[in-house]
């Protein structure tokens, strides 16, 4: 809630490293997906919550990067998305999601968040 509310969206940032992903998010107060991405890693390292970076798998030649995490709720046994990216609408406020869930609005959204699944733990189904 914190990212999503107190900083802004704006294109185009360095995407090397997350720690500077997250300080220039911090000191300019706006960044893309990567920025969110890297501030609430950030958060979630400072407080010892386990964490799994996610990649967008790119749909086609030219498709946009999207970042965002898995996080773990119980000491790392299981795992649910987490993208504190903004968006404009309802459902888009994915914090602790399934795969279903990301999955059905992902297809809906030009598979905004298509990601290799063999690369990472399944959530719950419920």
């Amino acid at each position: 809630h914190w990212a999503r509310t107190n900083l802004s969206y704006s294109d185009g940032s360095s995407k090397d490293d997350w720690l500077q992903g997250a300080y220039e998010m911090l000191t300019k107060h706006s960044g893309d997906c990567f920025s969110y991405f890297s501030v609430t890693k950030l958060m979630f390292e400072r407080l010892g919550i386990p964490n799994i970076d996610v990649r967008k798998v790119k749909n086609y030649e030219g498709d946009s990067n999207h970042y965002w995490s898995l996080v773990s709720v119980d000491g790392g046994q299981t795992y649910y998305h987490f993208d504190a990216t903004p968006r404009k609408g309802e459902g888009d406020a994915f914090c602790l999601v399934t795969d279903a869930f990301l999955d059905a609005y992902s297809a809906a959204h030009n598979n905004c968040h298509n990601r290799d699944k063999t690369l990472y733990p399944a959530t719950p189904e419920a």
